[in-house]
């Protein structure tokens, strides 16, 4: 009997917490679980928001620029340097190019010198880029919630000639949004270099691809 007690005892303690709740604290759970869902749901959604107006701050800032006939162009790369460089996360785009044994095998000097490296050739590669769309109607199409640190937004380059489609990916670091990748016509620019990177790599370490990269740097 004093067996059976006890594993009487022992079963009405796991069903206690469950059976003893009171119908007012079992709304409050559900109202509680509702709130959340709602916050978070409008979370994102803010989420989807702030990025798009963002980008769609930095593409009117541009785009003035591009439609500034007074300015010389070296000035209006200037200025769209200055406009594209803030939102561009380059040392995250540093590290997913150069993978994860190539990075961490640099001391934090090199990896820092790999980064202004890398962010000029990504700063030159969409300056040119964009010079190309002057005259050129932007059209923001659509924004996606890939997940709670990141969010793709999609916009149309329109000319008479045809529709270029570039897709911008976002990542949240903290409180800022940033791009670490973006696609043009399909291609991105993040797989593109680190394919580069990759086949550099079979031949020299990340310190001999540091020097080779300052040596083209020097000759420009």
């Amino acid at each position: 009997m004093k067996d059976i007690r006890h594993f009487e005892s022992m079963y009405e303690k796991k069903r206690s917490p469950i059976n003893f709740l009171t119908f007012n604290t079992f709304k409050l759970i559900i109202s509680v679980t509702f709130l959340v869902t709602v916050f978070s749901q409008t979370a994102l959604a803010d989420d989807k928001t702030d990025v798009e107006n963002l980008l769609k701050e930095r593409i009117d800032n541009i785009v003035a620029a591009l439609e500034n006939k007074d300015l010389a162009n070296e000035i209006k790369e200037e200025k769209i340097e200055n406009i594209i460089k803030p939102i561009i996360n380059f040392p995250l785009m540093s590290m997913l190019v150069l993978g994860k044994e190539a990075w961490t095998s640099l001391p934090e000097k090199d990896q820092k010198r790999f980064v202004e490296l890398f962010a000029k050739t990504i700063k030159q590669t969409l300056i040119n880029k964009i010079l190309n769309f002057v005259d050129e109607k932007v059209i923001i199409e659509t924004s996606d919630l890939v997940s709670n640190k990141k969010v793709n937004v999609s916009i149309s380059i329109v000319s008479k000639d045809k529709n270029i489609p570039i897709l911008f990916k976002f990542y949240r670091s903290g409180n800022e949004w940033n791009i670490y990748d973006v696609e043009i016509e399909g291609v991105s620019i993040l797989k593109n270099f680190k394919a580069q990177f990759t086949d550099s790599l079979q031949d020299m370490t990340a310190q001999e691809l540091i020097v080779k990269m300052e040596k083209s740097d020097s000759s420009k």
